[in-house]
């Protein structure tokens, strides 16, 4: 296997990874979703709180309704951490041993720390699950306190709930989104950490959409890496560490590069089927980005025109 064909693999299993946490922050907006949903129906149950004791009753009702949506899901994305953590070792020693001839296996002690990392801002993902469900509970019971003392109706607290619950549910998505990213990187850095005779090459995407950060550790290669940045250095970063044998040159092709060697199916797969029915009519890769951010459908559409 030679190294651009090693690069490739890589590179696409990145990118699957992606997609399959956005799969999972649209699993979370749904459940959001759903949620609200749920408690909009306790509302309508009680129209008017007229006394403290009723306050209490809607309140317990709100947070049991809560726990019977987001711990089950809860659970099932805790064994998802689990089985991808595993899956990505598994992968990643299997690669390693046909590209670089070298045995990974995950050590013990590493598979502890994997177990108990953070997720993102949040000490571990039971710590993110209570947040999650709190942030929704105030969100309902803090306007329905309100309107009890001043005598109006829930409806009130119905129409809040519409923006707050959009803001929760976006902040909770991404933060999904990131663990399951981290959590690939984090697999592979601690199954990496113990190899010999293997250095690390620092690998960002290099598009528009690179930050300056990225861009700069780009190509770097670390002997030890345990002294390399953590990875991902923000959320949607596409940085990753390819170990190739010490002492082995590699040149880091461009994204774009990179893209233009993938075949018709990973093409449409990434751009998505506008976006690549405009790459076949003729739009070149690099005008998909613009001052570092995907261009929208209509902001292409006025950028042709613009150009005609």
């Amino acid at each position: 296997m030679t190294y651009d064909e090693y690069f490739d693999r890589y590179t696409k299993h990145l990118i699957d990874t992606e997609f399959y946490a956005q799969s999972w922050e649209g699993r979370v907006n749904s459940l959001t979703e759903r949620v609200k949903k749920r408690l909009k129906g306790v509302m309508e149950g009680y129209g008017v709180i007229t006394s403290k004791g009723k306050y209490l009753q809607f309140a317990k009702e709100v947070s049991e309704a809560i726990d019977s949506e987001v711990d089950p899901f809860a659970k099932l994305f805790d064994r998802n951490e689990r089985t991808q953590s595993e899956e990505e070792s598994d992968w990643l020693g299997s690669l390693l041993k046909i590209a670089l001839g070298v045995t990974a296996v995950m050590a013990a002690m590493n598979w502890k720390k994997l177990r108990s990392q953070p997720f993102g801002k949040y000490k571990d993902r039971k710590d993110f699950f209570e947040s999650y469900k709190t942030k929704m509970e105030k969100a309902v019971t803090l306007p329905a306190w309100s309107s009890y003392i001043f005598g109006s109706g829930l409806s009130t607290v119905s129409a809040e709930m519409d923006r707050t619950f959009n803001k929760i549910g976006k902040e909770a998505g991404a933060d999904v989104h990131l663990s399951v990213t981290a959590n690939q990187r984090n697999t592979q850095r601690l199954l990496l950490e113990d190899l010999r005779g293997v250095s690390y090459v620092y690998v960002a995407m290099l598009d528009d959409k690179t930050c300056p950060v990225c861009g700069t550790y780009s190509g770097t290669i670390y002997d030890d890496l345990t002294k390399a940045p953590l990875l991902p250095v923000h959320n949607n970063c596409r940085c990753y560490f390819l170990p190739i044998k010490k002492g082995d040159k590699f040149r880091q092709p461009s994204y774009s590069e990179w893209f233009e060697r993938q075949d018709e199916e990973s093409k449409r797969k990434i751009l998505g089927p506008a976006r690549f029915r405009l790459y076949k009519s003729g739009v070149q890769f690099s005008e998909f980005t613009s001052k570092g951010h995907k261009l929208t459908l209509q902001e292409l559409f006025e950028q042709k025109r613009g150009d005609s």
